[in-house]
């Protein structure tokens, strides 16, 4: 028997990531299959801060959300949506990285 989830699991590993996927989104975010495409077309299938698409990518965008309200805010790709939790969700912290950024821009 696990030889044969083994092999299956090998055959079908795309089949199993996107229904692994949509199985996150539907228990995280009460989100369906289309509600993410619809989100994603609304966006022109790209990242809210970079334009970065899924394919160019090579992965899913994630699914950006205020922490505190649970709120969807939309879909960005891995490294953004990393760096909005690094900074906590703060603007202000985000702002004064921007402005130090600008100081210190070559």
């Amino acid at each position: 028997m696990k030889v044969y989830n083994r092999e299956y699991r090998k055959k079908n590993r795309e089949k199993l990531k996107l229904l692994d996927r949509l199985k996150h989104l539907k228990a995280k975010y009460g989100m369906s299959e289309n509600d993410y495409i619809k989100m994603l077309e609304n966006q022109g299938g790209t990242c809210k801060f970079c334009s970065l698409a899924e394919e160019e990518n090579g992965d899913a965008l994630c699914v950006d959300h205020c922490h505190k309200t649970n709120k969807i805010r939309g879909l960005l790709c891995r490294t953004h949506n990393r760096a909005l939790g690094l900074f906590q969700d703060n603007p202000k912290l985000l702002r004064k990285a921007a402005d130090y950024l600008e100081v210190h821009h070559g």
